[in-house]
């Protein structure tokens, strides 16, 4: 138990405290329909986009409990929580990740640590542009998404890094297990 106690002394001491952690991680798998997908990959997917988040949750929450404060955010998707064709497993990840930040802020919540999940929505990335880059129907898909969002356009990521700062700040003290939607509308839920 001392080694323990001298490995995180020693950590703290190097590394600082840990007042927030931001957990963005996603894979690159192609939009393709479930049928079609080669299951030989949906371990990693998982792996990838909802164990990583917890792996880091436990490597944290013991600094944070014993300080009595600290910010654990994910990076979701709204996939998660209406699911996306095209990315099932994907969907299926992000909605255990929602699940499971929520179960743990029920647990933190005494400790004065609060969990949340950012769920962004279609935004300008590599994976849209990706997305795109898939011929006609990658286009497709693209503009059906932005056709149907309220507020008419994609999202900058920097809508998100906004979100995720609020959260991280003491400003956002009283929220915890929420999954925030960050999707012109789109989803609202």
């Amino acid at each position: 138990m001392r080694s323990n106690n001298r490995t995180e002394l020693s950590q703290q001491a190097t590394f600082g405290k840990i007042d927030a952690v931001v957990n963005c991680c996603g894979s690159n798998g192609p939009f393709k329909l479930f049928a079609d997908q080669d299951p030989s990959g949906w371990h990693a997917m998982l792996d990838v986009e909802l164990m990583s988040s917890v792996y880091l949750a436990k490597a944290v929450l013991d600094q944070m409990v014993k300080r009595k404060q600290g910010r654990i955010i994910s990076l979701g998707s709204d996939s998660g929580k209406v699911g996306n064709s095209g990315s099932s497993i994907s969907a299926a990840a992000r909605g255990g990740l929602n699940a499971f930040s929520k179960s743990l802020a029920r647990e933190l919540a005494r400790y004065g640590v609060t969990v949340n999940t950012v769920c962004p929505g279609p935004t300008e990335t590599a994976n849209l542009a990706r997305l795109r880059s898939q011929g006609d129907t990658g286009e497709k898909i693209v503009n059906a998404m932005l056709r149907s969002i309220p507020l008419g356009r994609a999202g900058d990521p920097r809508d998100i890094g906004w979100l995720i700062a609020f959260l991280a700040s003491d400003h956002a003290s009283y929220i915890t297990g929420q999954t925030l939607s960050i999707s012109g509308g789109l989803t609202m839920c």
